[in-house]
């Protein structure tokens, strides 16, 4: 009876000893195949950055290369370029009624409208060139631009500037306008109360009732429908 419980005890022995040897094994399988893998890790970061490094210098060398073979700037302001017709309107030197027709408004409502845009378009006055655009000269030029067909060598021509200004001139006006202006000037109505108030302004001046507001179609792309487009105003 006792040699067969030495044999049992001898057998679980052998048999927990061996279940340890399997978990050693596994844990031994597990930290190679997560080393295995760290390693691949770091491979490919390494790869990825020396990537990087290759073209952040290939670009490098390019700009580089550009700076070199770029004809150095002779002149600012091109021979003959003149802004004598903005200069004139300033000092009034012009028939009465100019403002209202070039740059639709008076010029009242413009130089407000400038003080309220110098803090955002104001001259840099660290600019290599010494005849930088003011604040309203730049929204002169984007009103004038506006005003009709939009002709970026007309409106050039007559600011004495050359047409790239020009379009990076209109761009920034424009965009400091609707981020500074537009909120302001341009929303729906806030309240009950105010929606009421704008129906009844509009149905007032225009006769609609139940509207707040209308959109030119000349800014909306409307198709005429495929039966009856005779009876479509548009």
């Amino acid at each position: 009876m006792a040699a067969e419980n030495m044999k049992c005890i001898a057998i679980l022995i052998f048999f927990q000893f061996g279940v340890l040897i399997t978990l050693i094994l596994q844990f031994n399988a597990m930290a190679i195949a997560y080393k295995l893998l760290q390693k691949k890790r770091m491979l490919l970061i390494s790869a990825y950055l020396c990537l990087k490094n290759n073209k952040w210098a290939k670009r490098k060398k390019h700009l580089k290369l550009r700076r070199l073979c770029r004809k150095r700037r002779t002149i600012w302001v091109a021979n003959g370029r003149t802004d004598q017709w903005w200069t004139n309107l300033l000092h009034e030197n012009i028939p009465p009624g100019t403002w209202n027709k070039n740059l639709r408004m008076s010029k009242e409502c413009f130089y407000n409208l400038v003080a309220q845009l110098d803090p955002v378009i104001g001259p840099k006055l660290n600019s290599p060139n010494y005849r930088f655009l003011t604040t309203d000269k730049k929204l002169a030029v984007t009103l004038y631009y506006l005003k009709d067909t939009g002709s970026l060598w007309m409106t050039a021509n007559t600011f004495g500037i050359h047409q790239s200004t020009v379009t990076k001139v209109i761009t920034e006006v424009c965009s400091a306008i609707n981020k500074l202006l537009g909120p302001t000037y341009i929303h729906l109505p806030r309240n009950k109360d105010e929606m009421r108030q704008k129906a009844s302004e509009f149905e007032l001046k225009f006769g609609m009732i139940q509207a707040i507001g209308c959109i030119d179609g000349t800014h909306v792309a409307l198709k005429r429908p495929p039966d009856n487009s005779q009876v479509c105003l548009w």
